[in-house]
């Protein structure tokens, strides 16, 4: 068997901490997980960085050193020349998306908690500035943050859905992985290009954790105050896929009727 890397990027928000943890409960599988150092992970931005040619000869020397099938995801290198630096080492390249309406509560989750620790986040006569600079209305720092949330998922996806139809890209929705066990072994076969029977044999005695979004552990308070602002700021939600059409038909694609889950919002299975 010829062991090999692997590389998943995903578009912000998507959970792959929680995916790279049950990847990596495999004897036979490793997953790291926002880095660009093997084999010592350092944080992104770290002296030692590799660009994406290294990253990926040394995914490819570790896997083939510890027979192991190693891989990483969210080290946000540029996607194309990501793509290009896995294609010239035979790496599978994928695409992990998630729902867009759960990823902005993820991230809206994620800028609540900070405002108490980064200053960047606290200013709120920078937030309502630049809430009336886009939307030409006042905002309070809660809405700010609402706001950037959206356009934060919304600029990543776009940017995600360049890469379509590139016939080597593979696409996977984290939902995908964590309906079922079956349906999380299908989906990391096509993410690794492992055979089936392999990765089923690898997880057979494996518990997957239930557990799925770091941001958004504080359920109690966030999913009220997200649901009232995403219900209170329709109009921004409508129009930015009103604009953004095209990322209406890309959503559509992958599984995701927005216009229509937005209408069953109280009720989407995402918190």
């Amino acid at each position: 068997m010829e062991y090999r890397g692997f590389y998943t990027e995903c578009t912000g928000f998507s959970a792959t901490v929680w995916l790279s943890t049950q990847i990596s409960k495999s004897e036979a599988l490793y997953c790291y997980h926002g880095t660009r150092t093997v084999p010592e992970k350092s944080k992104l931005g770290s002296p030692g960085d590799l660009m994406p040619e290294g990253f990926c000869k040394a995914l490819n020397q570790l896997s083939a050193e510890s027979y192991k099938f190693i891989g990483a995801t969210h080290a946000l290198y540029d996607s194309v020349t990501m793509l290009n630096a896995c294609r010239k080492h035979e790496i599978p390249y994928s695409l992990i998306f998630r729902h867009p309406f759960a990823r902005v509560k993820s991230c809206f989750n994620y800028l609540m908690k900070r405002r108490s620790q980064d200053i960047r986040a606290t200013n709120t006569l920078e937030l309502r500035s630049k809430g009336r600079q886009i939307f030409g209305q006042d905002f309070s720092d809660i809405d700010a943050l609402f706001q950037i949330a959206l356009q934060r998922i919304i600029r990543n996806d776009h940017g995600s859905f360049e890469l379509a139809g590139q016939s080597d890209v593979t696409y996977v929705r984290m939902e995908d992985f964590t309906c079922d066990k079956q349906a999380f072994e299908e989906a990391l076969c096509r993410i690794t290009k492992c055979d089936q029977k392999f990765i089923e044999e690898q997880f057979q005695d494996i518990e997957l954790d239930s557990g799925l979004n770091q941001h958004s552990k504080d359920k109690n308070v966030m999913r009220d105050i997200y649901l009232q602002d995403l219900k209170y700021n329709r109009e921004i939600v409508d129009r930015f896929f009103t604009i953004n059409n095209m990322m209406v038909k890309e959503y559509k694609k992958l599984g995701y009727d927005i216009l229509k889950d937005f209408e069953s919002i109280d009720e989407y299975p995402f918190f």
